[in-house]
């Protein structure tokens, strides 16, 4: 594979700076404020009930009637749960036919990734591990029955024919409720959707993902900008720019303005099609340091498939796939699972070139540190 760079002067830079769109604040650009996002940290805990859509916090804090949430220790789910095999490129969702998942208690933490590893056999037999293979436990013979993992975690396997190669069951228990205040009355917060677990330990965050993917979404359809405040803006999942003619997202403060998916899985800002994105004075948070740099690397199986650990807990910071033009100045990032800055996308060839693609990057001023991969990832051809 071949990786082509482009870099572009300081002075070219410089240059670009000259023709910046109006200051924000002008009718040219969209305030994220303005929408709803609350750029709060503050966190306080809840008691919960089962089925009920009410729950009691400690400390009201600045929550307020519209916002998102996302509540720890208040649903108990499984996600992501996909099946790897025959090959790597086969990974089809879960279903009830392969297997079927249920017990999560929360016993193993708020958030357990787990990967069944099925070798063919007669009868087939599995392994397992909730630790990104740093340990594997022996799960015995494929039988049919609720077989337990940790956590509570119960698998039964109902797929019998394995093939003549082995396959991963992939997938994470979690307990986080995602969901929208409607209603505030003394401490008690009335929810959107209902908790499914009985407890006094939960723990509510603000959750931006909604009002930042408006305003963004408004931006491109009404050929403005977006500007966002000095803040501390929780998102449970990443954000998108799909194909915009022009753009620039800009924070006020590339210290002070931070997206932090910690919480959550995906890219903080994913650029897909489109002609021109400035990302500028933004810093990204999220969830995996270089102390985990082993589970987030590849993980031995014993099958034919290769499986990298941030496949199965995923945060970068910026992704980019077929923007013509694409500049990210004085934006930094942190604890990232995967590439940090990354751009895949479509490939020129010897005899032709696709109608869109990606044909500049430039990172200017950007930093990345303690984060568990590469740091900058170019997989354009």
């Amino acid at each position: 594979m071949t990786t082509q760079t482009v870099i572009v002067c300081t002075m070219a830079i410089v240059i670009c700076g000259a023709a910046w769109a109006q200051e924000p604040g002008t009718d040219t650009w969209i305030n994220a404020r303005d929408l709803g996002a609350s750029g709060s940290d503050f966190q306080t805990v809840a008691t919960t009930t089962d089925g009920s859509t009410e729950i009691t916090v400690a400390d009201i804090g600045d929550f307020e009637v519209g916002q998102g949430v996302m509540i720890s220790r208040a649903f108990v789910r499984y996600v992501d749960a996909k099946v790897w095999g025959p090959t790597m490129r086969d990974r089809p969702k879960l279903t009830d036919e392969i297997a079927e998942l249920r017990g999560y208690d929360g016993s193993s933490g708020s958030w357990t990734v787990f990967v069944v590893e099925v070798a063919p056999g007669d009868p087939a037999t599995f392994r397992w591990t909730d630790d990104f293979a740093l340990n594997w436990h022996d799960g015995g013979e494929v039988s049919g029955d609720w077989q337990p993992l940790s956590g509570g975690t119960e698998i039964k396997i109902n797929r019998r024919d394995w093939g003549d190669v082995g396959h991963l069951i992939t997938f994470s228990a979690r307990d986080q409720l995602v969901t929208t205040i409607v209603g505030i009355e003394g401490n008690t917060l009335t929810l959107k959707d209902p908790a499914n677990r009985s407890g006094e330990d939960a723990v509510v965050r603000h959750n931006d993902t909604a009002s930042l993917q408006e305003a963004l979404t408004r931006a491109i359809a009404e050929h403005k900008n977006v500007f966002i405040p000095i803040g501390h803006y929780m998102i449970s999942n990443g954000l998108t720019i799909t194909n915009p003619s022009t753009i620039e997202v800009r924070g006020e403060s590339s210290v002070d303005t931070v997206i932090d998916i910690s919480e959550g899985t995906g890219t903080c800002i994913k650029l897909v099609n489109g002609q021109e994105v400035t990302l500028r004075s933004l810093r990204f948070v999220g969830h995996s340091g270089v102390d985990v740099r082993r589970q987030m690397g590849s993980i031995r199986t014993n099958t034919a498939q290769h499986l990298w650990g941030f496949y199965l807990k995923h945060c970068n910071a910026v992704g980019i796939s077929n923007t013509a033009r694409v500049l990210c100045d004085n934006c930094h990032a942190t604890k990232m699972s995967a590439e940090c800055f990354y751009s895949s996308g479509r490939s020129r060839r010897i005899d032709s070139e696709p109608a869109q693609y990606t044909k500049e990057i430039t990172y200017y001023r950007c930093s990345v540190e303690n984060c568990s991969r590469n740091a900058f990832n170019n997989n354009d051809l």
